[in-house]
């Protein structure tokens, strides 16, 4: 692919997944007309963090996340207007039960990178695996409307009674826990990806650590991704249902953790996007490619109450207080 600058690189980007963190939803765009495209559908993109597994019940970084929502598809992905539309599943859900219970069709030519259909006892098992896993205490707020999530995260109860079935081999059945009128926006998130159980059990604690321990149902497929090491590729999934619309043939990912050194291979022409910050901005700001994009974000100074120091509250409070813009928890 042609050199371009940042922004419109950004955006190519942007029509495959959107950088959220823990559950990060999936988002979808229209993409080029075929007159627009060039010859080759490759970019290559610098990150400034690596990417730390690829099994969805195990994932909590931001990172790592925008990854998984291009290999993997859920029932749904969030378009422009921030509203819910299908993708693995065939329509919107039908709830009924005074808001509990959501039924959901499958689409049934969706496929796994190895030829096997998506059906719906994956999804029943992605989601009993995903409050089962070792992280599901960290996205307890994307699990908890499921009927029984909570008591499963918490160790009271087994993650066979979780508020989820296949009603058929392409109609799944969701009952919350209580009425969530948002509870279909969560259904855009990584907690709610389906998973051959077959080939995760084939792999064991293999699965997901290496991009040849792992298969996909999404847009893309991870490759040169050893569990180590800075370069990673998505390459097109010809096995995906919708991949006639899917422009892009290669995403090469290099890991790139110094600002300077991004910056470097960008004007170099030796990266299509770089992030910037700092002095950067002011000094790039009017390069052609330089673009912005808003997102919130929420950080946190985390003490190590083991150590002495800051078992004293009045010592953590002096820390922070020079910060104007920290709402404290001492």
């Amino acid at each position: 692919m042609k050199k371009q600058r940042v922004g419109l690189v950004l955006g190519v980007l942007v029509m495959t997944a959107i950088t959220l963190v823990g559950c990060g939803k999936q988002t979808s765009s229209s993409g080029p007309s075929t007159q627009d495209l060039a010859k080759k559908q490759e970019v290559t993109i610098l990150s400034n963090k690596e990417i730390t597994s690829i099994d969805p019940s195990n994932v909590i970084d931001a990172t790592t996340s925008t990854m998984i929502q291009n290999v993997y598809e859920g029932l749904y992905r969030l378009n422009k207007n921030n509203n819910p539309q299908p993708t693995g599943a065939t329509e919107l859900p039908k709830i009924t039960n005074g808001g509990k219970t959501y039924t959901i069709k499958l689409r049934q030519s969706a496929k796994w990178s190895n030829g096997d259909p998506v059906t719906a006892q994956d999804y029943v098992y992605g989601l009993r695996r995903g409050v089962s896993s070792k992280n599901a205490a960290s996205n307890l707020a994307q699990y908890q409307s499921v009927k029984n999530a909570a008591k499963i995260i918490n160790g009271k109860a087994k993650a066979s009674t979780l508020g989820v079935k296949a009603l058929g081999k392409y109609e799944l059945q969701i009952t919350l826990a209580r009425p969530t009128d948002y509870f279909t926006k969560q259904l855009t998130t990584i907690c709610y990806k389906p998973l051959d159980q077959k080939y995760v059990e084939s792999q064991g604690k293999k699965f997901g650590t290496k991009s040849s321990n792992t298969i996909y149902n999404g847009p893309f497929k991870l490759t040169k991704f050893t569990g180590v090491g800075d370069n990673w590729t998505l390459v097109k999934n010809d096995q995906y249902w919708n991949s006639k619309k899917v422009k892009l043939d290669t995403l090469k990912f290099k890991l790139v953790k110094a600002t300077a050194t991004g910056a470097d291979l960008y004007q170099a022409g030796k990266a299509d996007y770089a992030p910037i910050d700092g002095q950067f901005v002011k000094n790039m700001k009017n390069d052609k490619g330089f673009n912005t994009k808003s997102s919130s974000t929420s950080n946190y100074i985390g003490f190590n109450f083991n150590q002495t120091l800051f078992k004293n509250a009045n010592t953590r409070k002096a820390l922070l207080m020079g910060s104007k813009k920290v709402r404290h928890l001492y």
